[in-house]
This record gives C-alpha cells, structure tokens and sequence, in this order.
C-alpha cells in the first residue's frame, strides 16, 4: 500500500508493527499495482520508483490539513525536539518540505533539524544578494526545499546584528544552516533567520502566526499559578506582567517569572497579493477605511485602505516592537487619539507622530530626543516598551492620513 512505503536516496522502505512495535524494513522487491498497471519493481535496478512514488502522493488532493499524525511514530527523534516544535515538523513532514532520512546503522528515519548548509550552498546564497540588492522576495530551492527571502530586508538585517567588526557579508558555512522554519544564520550563539519555509500548496495561512510571549514560573502565585507552569505574557507595566493562564488572564509580579527565550526572527514581509488575500478572507463588514495590521513575527506594518469594499494595501513598513520583558499587547483596537510629540523624563526619550491604540500603547516614530531630534534609528529589533517604532517619515505618513478611530489590529 502506498501509503506503507517511504523512500529516502532512492530506496524503498515499508513501516509495519509487529507485536505491536512499529518496525520498518528495506524493499528489495516488489510487485504492485501503481495508476492502473501492474508492476514488478527491482528497487536496485529501478531508482526511479523512489520518484514515482513522491510524484503520485504529492499528486493526491491535499485538503490542510492532511493526516500529519503518521509522521509521529515513524521518524525516531520527533519526540527528542521540543513539544511547541512537534506540531510544526509532522506538518513540514505531511507538506514535503522536511524529509525524513534514513540511518544506515539502525535502519530508522530520523529529521536531524539543525542540517547544516554546505560552503557551495552559503556562497549562491549570498552572492544571490549581494549581486542583486534591488530583488525583493527571491524564491529558491536547496534540497527540494524551497525558501523565500528579501535582499533588501536581509540587508538591513545584517546591519543590525550584535557583529563585531564591519565586513558584514564574510561568514563561513558553520554559521549557516536550514531547520523546519527557514535558513538561518548563528551569530555569537544566537540564532537569526533570515529566510522562511514556503509551502508547497501556497497555502499563506498555514505560515502567518501570532508572536507569543511565553515565560515559567519560578514560584507558585497565591495559589492561582503553580510553580514550573509555561504562561503567556500578554503585557508588563511597571514590574507586573499580564498574563494568559488556563484562560484566565491575571497580573502577576515580574519577580515570579523568568521569560523564555524567543526565536529571532527576520522574516520577510508578505507580498501585497497574500496581505490582501489574508485580510479580506478574515475581516467581514468592517466599516473603517483603514486597516492597520502589525504584524510582529515579521517585525512588519501593513497599511491598508478599503476600495471597492475590499482592503488594499497602500503601504508595508518596517518596524520595532516590545522587546522579551515588555512585550507588545496583542490584540483588535480601533485607535483612541494622536500625539504629535512626547517626552518621557523617567527613560530620557521621546517619539513623534504617535497613534494611540491601546491606554499607552501606540505607533510612533523611532526614538528622540526632548528637541525631537532623533537619538536612536532602531528597526526590525524587538527593543521597545511595548510600543511599535517606525521610521520617521513613515510615522509621519500614518499620523498624516490614517484618521482616529481605524483598526489596528496587532499579531
């Protein structure tokens, strides 16, 4: 049956239990009926049914999701990686784009995530962007995974990673590799990605999630959250943190909580068609004429305007946002009021053109100073209060155009 047989490097393997332990064995030979003809298969002779066998179930109507589960006794060290990760790699599995492979010594299926890029490999990518600096959203393919990335975006970037010296392009093969989100690169023992995973069947709202905040508990809080529970932080004002537990939202002294680390994440941002697309088959009978979605796990503004009865996107922008310790409050507002400038005397710094959305929390511009000259020009970097940082001009645009009371939908 075919959906017994899996191939790695041209070989066909079957799974089957056995006393109720799930085993696999290598195919020699086989005799099956395959699209209506019946076939004697020598897997030595006939490499070529490994593809055959990829092409047909690929073929298969994919309704997502499809029975990922399969995935999960199969592939020996799924249950090694972590359990919020499981999810994401039966699915990458299910869609084709991670394959599993095969251990010679203990004939298993094993994923080995972390797969390091090879020097052949780092040397098209970066000469892909170095060559072409004005190509946005470059697709490509390294071992029949494909990948997206902006040159732009991916420069800007490097310009903001903790580097010590400037030769910002001269990295070695060991820093690079690829994992079931996307190519990353390793700077000074931290991960940052700078190319995501596409999905073969295009489907954009298996890739758009929500950047969450999650944090343990070092002690038990009144006896509401026990010790060693994972909790979402929603916000944090002044040294207490709101918090997500068992659907109950409460707030809770930062003192009892150590805030587990997040990916760092450089994503690009989503082509106008896929902006579009997600938000009008999400948004019904919304009466605003803008649409403002920040959208944090690219680090990216999408500003729309209502057309036809449809939201068009009139502008994307980068941005920064709350950094692990004070994150940014997700959430659906409709904008309260606008600041034109403010200063903040307790961290000696201020911003122009802000869009109030949520009690203090806003979109304004990078940081100034009290005179509104700008001190520090930070963006793509989760580094703030809780608020959203633009660049100047941009700031100056929403402050411009965007009226009181538009949605501003954060996630």
């Amino acid at each position: 049956m075919l959906n017994q047989l899996y191939t790695v490097n041209d070989q066909v393997y079957c799974y089957f239990l056995e006393d109720k332990v799930l085993k696999i064995a290598k195919i020699q030979n086989f005799k099956t009926s395959f699209l209506g003809k019946e076939y004697n298969v020598n897997v030595e002779s006939d490499p070529r049914w490994n593809k055959y066998i990829e092409d047909y179930i690929m073929s298969l109507k994919r309704d997502f999701p499809v029975n990922h589960e399969r995935f999960k006794y199969i592939v020996a060290d799924i249950f090694s990686t972590p359990v919020s990760f499981q999810e994401s790699i039966l699915r990458l599995l299910d869609l084709g784009l991670l394959t599993p492979e095969i251990n010679p010594y203990d004939q298993r299926f094993y994923i080995y995530p972390n797969k390091r890029l090879s020097s052949t490999e780092v040397n098209e990518i970066i000469n892909r962007i170095s060559k072409n600096e004005n190509l946005s959203f470059d697709e490509f393919k390294v071992d029949n995974k494909f990948f997206r990335i902006d040159n732009l975006r991916f420069l800007k970037m490097l310009k903001s990673l903790p580097l010590k010296t400037q030769s910002k392009l001269k990295f070695t093969s060991n820093q690079f590799g690829i994992d079931e989100f996307g190519i990353y690169i390793i700077v000074e023992g931290t991960k940052y990605y700078l190319a995501e995973t596409l999905p073969k069947d295009g489907n954009i709202f298996y890739y758009i999630k929500p950047y969450i905040t999650y944090a343990k508990t070092k002690l038990t809080y009144k006896d509401l959250i026990p010790k060693d529970q994972i909790i979402e932080v929603l916000s944090e004002v002044d040294g207490i943190c709101l918090v997500k537990y068992r659907n109950s939202k409460l707030w809770v002294p930062s003192r009892y909580l150590t805030i587990l680390p997040q990916r760092k994440v450089f994503l690009n941002p989503l082509t106008k068609e896929e902006v579009e697309k997600f938000i009008n088959s999400r948004v019904k009978n919304e009466k605003s004429n803008y649409f403002i979605w920040v959208d944090l796990a690219r680090l990216s503004i999408y500003l729309m305007k209502k057309e036809n009865n449809e939201y068009v996107l009139i502008r994307t922008i980068d941005c920064s946002a709350g950094a692990e310790y004070t994150p940014t409050l997700r959430g659906y507002f409709k904008s309260k009021a606008k600041v034109y400038k403010f200063y903040n005397t307790r961290y000696r710094a201020g911003a122009m053109y802000g869009l109030v959305y949520c009690g203090n929390y806003m979109i304004h511009s990078v940081i100034t100073n009290r005179e509104g000259k700008i001190i520090d020009n930070s963006i793509i970097k989760r580094i703030s209060h809780g608020c959203i940082r633009v660049p100047m001009y941009d700031a100056k645009y929403i402050y411009n155009n965007v009226p009181v009371g538009s949605v501003v939908w954060v996630n």
